[in-house]
């Protein structure tokens, strides 16, 4: 349905006006405007995003930005005649239209669209905005997404003056990722501009690189021996910047080693190696990244000169870490009376996902070679789907699965034998990622049941582990079969015919191949008594479901009224869910247990917090008690203002992303508030005692680990004015466990001593 609005919008003339469109009055910095008067004779933009989602977050500066360079008053761009234009012809650059006005207002407007889940959230986000946009209480908001088709946030919609959709087929966020403001007004002309305009930087980037105008001092060995680049170039085909953060963590970096390693297997000619690889420290994730053991048997250069890294950008056209630059000369020519001419240096790729993607098969990793390799794997594509039948897709280079004990099975023993009406799922999965460890255990409580039925259903593990022995570890807690590690191309190959694109995934066929159903993890919900999950099953198992479910949320509900009564009852604070679903959150607070320690228990993203709690004066301290880790943490404070997301509504957002709350979140090391993040060198573990102090007469928050003030980055992590108006417990969190002890009588350890606020002034934090 969807798809059928976008495609109506974007081919239909409609000649319809965007107060139409938009209604009367359009938002303008802290005033009105007539929507009329705002976008007579524009183009509009609309901006649809919400201060929730982290990936809006981090466009809108980058579109802010863009948008108001754009839209400040300048001189058309005068060009100066080289030679490499190569992608848009020199001539073709120089006559396209440009204002003949300096001062000529913007040719197109962006009007934000929002999916905020309450009027200030929007308010505060809106803030950070230069654009118009339409009023939180307008009721074309609600509809705007569903006739333009859109399904994601953050995502751009362009409009012509009369409201017909253009470029509905472009990545409009790419672009102006990639090329800024220089991409606006999103005509074929400022498109083609950016192009070559970037291309033009490239180039000259990549000339000062290669010639040394800008120096690069790259130490080999561990004895500090510096080279050039320049003498880099002369000994391999290609050198490989390779852009890194010190994250050891990421597989990446392993990953990359391991691809160039392949390559310089296959030596060319008289060469040692193909390819150098040259690690830059280009910046550090967080407190725990370290780029010496990444670097320790690298070409490697770890301090980068402003100057360096801005010609880098330049010549990588925009850096995100990690990433790479590839480049290389390419081969000279001489005349016949005996002159040479050293061949130019060229850029030939930007592209790590490609690397990663494509492997070592695609090198060099040129336009060229990886639309060969992406047609050799369209090829490997079909032929997978032809062996579908029978499963046969399976049997790989060797014709074995592999066993939980790590012992191997004939392909023809394992799944030709199983009968004829046997449902065989694949299971693409891998034991660091969260929501699979989740499902892991449920799909093995229906395998083993189905098993010892005697019905006929096998699983085949596809992994998505970074490494071998990571996959045995998972793979060793399966009760089912696997695809061997080594077979990575068919795992590849598995994921694309499938179209897999996130993880835990389950596809059931039948013994045949033919494919029954994409959502496997939904016909498992809903029990082994229906299988083998044929159409009519599953439409009785959706029915049933959709009536437990009721029911379900019928008990969460009495029960959640009836934990908040008996709290009110001991005239007590109340905790209580203020953001998330019914039954997204269990809080076990009712008669003693509120004195002893409250059990939370969030199963999906959810915000608890005791409002009646809140301090205007003095010190407000509770303590946690750490009793599941599997999921994520954003505990800490909220002000007053801090208000729900709407009855039963999901909301992406909790403690410490808005303006007026504060988090701190072991799980992932990192301090929230106002939507933003700074890292946090302290870790939770289950069975860790966290105490909460908010000073709201200094201002500061402070965070101790098992009782110390002092250790583990704990003390004052926060300082802000706002704090002094008053602050309440209020507790984030996703798959995670806590218990909760706001009565001082049960508190292990208490609140700080008053030393451990004393040296912080009180200031707001940026």
């Amino acid at each position: 349905k969807l798809r059928t609005q976008t495609q109506y919008i974007a081919n239909s003339k409609h000649n319809m006006s965007f107060a139409e469109l938009l209604g009367p009055r359009l938002l303008k910095d802290a005033g009105t405007v007539s929507t009329e008067d705002a976008t007579r004779g524009k183009a509009c933009l609309l901006y649809f995003s919400a201060h929730w989602c982290p990936p809006c977050r981090g466009f809108t500066p980058a579109l802010a930005k863009a948008y108001s360079e754009y839209v400040k008053p300048k001189e058309p761009p005068k060009f100066i005649e080289t030679n490499f234009c190569t992608k848009v012809e020199y001539t073709t650059w120089l006559s396209m239209e440009w204002p003949s006005k300096p001062t000529d207002p913007a040719a197109i407007e962006i009007v934000f669209i929002s999916s905020d889940n309450d009027a200030q959230s929007f308010e505060d986000y809106y803030g950070s905005m230069p654009w118009l946009a339409l009023p939180y209480d307008a009721a074309e908001r609600e509809t705007l997404g569903d006739k333009f088709g859109v399904d994601g946030i953050p995502s751009l919609v362009l409009l012509d003056a009369d409201c017909n959709r253009l470029c509905a087929e472009t990545d409009l966020r790419g672009l102006v990722m990639k090329f800024g403001s220089t991409v606006f007004p999103f005509s074929d002309g400022s498109i083609a501009a950016a192009e070559a305009q970037q291309l033009a930087k490239q180039t000259e980037a990549i000339t000062k690189l290669a010639d040394g105008s800008v120096p690069m001092e790259i130490t080999r060995g561990s004895d500090g021996h510096l080279v050039s680049l320049s003498s880099l170039l002369d000994e391999v085909e290609h050198v490989l910047l390779l852009l890194s953060d010190g994250d050891v963590s990421d597989a990446t970096y392993s990953g990359i080693d391991k691809c160039i390693t392949t390559v310089n297997e296959t030596t060319a000619g008289a060469r040692s190696k193909r390819i150098e690889l040259v690690y830059l420290g280009w910046s550090l994730y967080n407190e725990q990244s370290d780029h010496t053991p990444l670097s320790a048997d690298k070409l490697r250069l770890l301090t980068i000169s402003p100057e360096l890294k801005e010609t880098i950008e330049a010549a990588a056209g925009g850096a995100q870490v990690p990433g790479v630059i590839m480049i290389g000369r390419e081969d000279g020519t001489c005349t016949l009376d005996g002159k040479c001419t050293e061949g130019e240096v060229r850029l030939v790729c930007n592209s790590l996902g490609a690397i990663m993607e494509h492997g070592a098969s695609a090198y060099p990793w040129s336009v060229s070679a990886l639309a060969k390799a992406k047609a050799v794997a369209a090829a490997r594509t079909e032929a997978l789907k032809a062996a579908q039948v029978n499963l046969t897709f399976l049997k790989g280079e060797k014709a074995v699965l592999r066993r939980p004990d790590g012992s191997v099975v004939s392909f023809d023993e394992a799944i030709s034998s199983l009968k004829e009406e046997a449902v065989v799922g694949l299971y693409f999965s891998a034991h660091w990622c969260g929501p699979c460890r989740g499902f892991t255990p449920k799909l093995a409580e229906c395998y083993n049941a189905l098993q010892a039925e005697g019905r006929p259903f096998e699983i085949v593990f596809v992994s998505s582990d970074r490494d071998e022995a990571a996959f045995a570890e998972y793979h060793n807690s399966m009760p089912w079969l696997a695809l061997p590690y080594e077979e990575r191309a068919l795992k590849a190959d598995l994921s694309s015919l499938f179209s897999v694109q996130g993880i835990p995934t389950l596809l059931l066929l039948s013994k045949n191949g033919t494919l029954i159903t994409e959502d496997g993890r939904e016909a498992v919900s809903y029990g082994a008594e229906y299988f083998p999950w044929d159409t009519e099953a599953l439409e009785r198992g959706a029915a049933e479901a959709t009536d437990k479910a009721r029911k379900a949320q019928e008990s969460a509900k009495k029960a959640e009224e009836e934990t908040v009564s008996s709290q009110q009852a001991a005239a007590v604070p109340v905790l209580r869910r203020m953001r998330g679903c019914i039954g997204s959150v269990e809080v076990d607070a009712a008669g003693q247990a509120w004195a002893e320690g409250a059990t939370i228990k969030f199963d999906t993203f959810s915000t608890v917090g005791a409002r009646e709690a809140l301090k205007t004066e003095g010190v407000c301290y509770y303590e946690v008690t750490v009793e599941g880790t599997d999921g994520i943490a954003q505990l800490g404070f909220g002000m007053k203002s801090f208000t729900g997301a709407g009855e039963d509504a999901y909301s992406g957002e909790g403690a410490g992303d808005d303006s007026v709350s504060w988090a701190v979140d072991g799980a992932r090391q990192l301090l929230w508030h106002n939507g933003t993040t700074d890292s946090w060198a302290c870790t939770w573990a289950k069975g860790d005692v966290v105490g909460f102090a908010a000073n709201v007469t200094t201002g500061q928050l402070a965070v101790s680990k098992n009782g110390s003030w002092t250790e583990s980055a704990c003390g004052v992590v926060f300082t802000d004015e706002a704090i002094k108006s008053g602050v309440f417990p209020l507790l984030t969190a996703g798959s995670y466990q806590v218990q909760v002890r706001m009565d001082k009588t049960n508190w292990k350890y208490g609140p700080p001593p008053p030393e451990v606020y004393a040296p912080f002034p009180v200031e707001a934090k940026a």
